[in-house]
């Protein structure tokens, strides 16, 4: 009887610690999102018959954190909640010699209600925000190139944090500009690629880098997309992912569905989030 009592009691012992982390993970999560977006953010309250939690944006939108449970990998992408975005973690400075899990795509759902409270709601609002950032330019300089200007969204310290990464870059032995010194593109209002969804690039907090150093799993396997699974490809080292990552931006090489060349600025993946 003692045995079964203590057992049941050990038993219950698990479910709280499961219940508590659960809601100490939601409440963490929501956190760090505030905390990544505070200057657009108004307020974030609970309504109290529905228990739905709400994002209240300094521009006037009112942003769900959760619209359902249970959604597919698909339903995500295609429409994220502010809980889907931080449904997946990503692998911040670990190494990179490891093959994403399948379908593990950290940053590729994206909230477009928030992305467009922060950054811009269209083309000509997020072109009002841009500012040139000039890229690797002691390097350009002893190349005898002309100066090179990237176009990047001041808002939330994505521009800041895109001079950051140009400096570090800079200061590269010249065995890793190959990679770097001539990106691909930061700013440009278009729909990712077999999607309806804008990409990241849209609302300038992404950039390309070397296209000719870079994998893509739709250039990759163009005959193959229908598979299951497909073979990871990478040749972006470890030291650049590493400058990026230490200034806030996520890079599609860790993502399932690679993307090697694609850096995008998400700080709500880092400082513990």
């Amino acid at each position: 009887m003692k045995y079964k009592l203590y057992t049941l009691g050990l038993f219950l012992i698990w479910i709280i610690c499961q219940v508590s982390f659960a809601a100490t993970s939601e409440a963490d999560k929501i956190c760090c999102l505030k905390n990544a977006y505070k200057p657009y953010i108004s307020k974030v309250t609970k309504d109290n018959r529905t228990q739905k939690i709400f994002f209240y944006m300094k521009s006037g939108q009112k942003i769900l954190w959760q619209d359902k449970y249970n959604k597919t990998f698909e339903e995500k992408l295609a429409s994220s909640s502010l809980a889907d975005m931080l449904s997946q973690s990503y692998p911040a400075y670990q190494s990179i010699d490891k093959t994403p899990r399948f379908n593990h795509d950290p940053g590729r759902f994206r909230n477009t209600a928030l992305f467009q409270a922060v950054y811009g709601n269209t083309q000509a609002a997020v072109e009002k925000h841009l500012v040139k950032v000039q890229w690797l330019p002691n390097t350009a300089k002893r190349l005898r190139l002309k100066p090179i200007y990237l176009l990047f969204n001041s808002r939330n310290g994505a521009a800041a944090a895109l001079t950051r990464v140009s400096n570090a870059l800079d200061r590269l032995p010249s065995s890793f500009k190959k990679y770097v010194l001539c990106p691909a593109g930061t700013f440009k209002w278009r729909r990712i690629a077999g999607t309806k969804r804008y990409s990241a690039h849209s609302y300038g907090i992404a950039i390309d880098i070397n296209t000719a150093y870079s994998n893509y799993w739709r250039w990759d396997h163009k005959n193959h997309l229908s598979d299951l699974y497909f073979k990871y490809h990478n040749r972006i080292p470890a030291k650049i992912v590493s400058i990026f990552e230490r200034n806030h931006f996520i890079w599609g090489g860790c993502w399932y569905h690679y993307d090697t060349m694609h850096f995008e600025y998400r700080p709500e993946f880092f400082n513990g989030c």
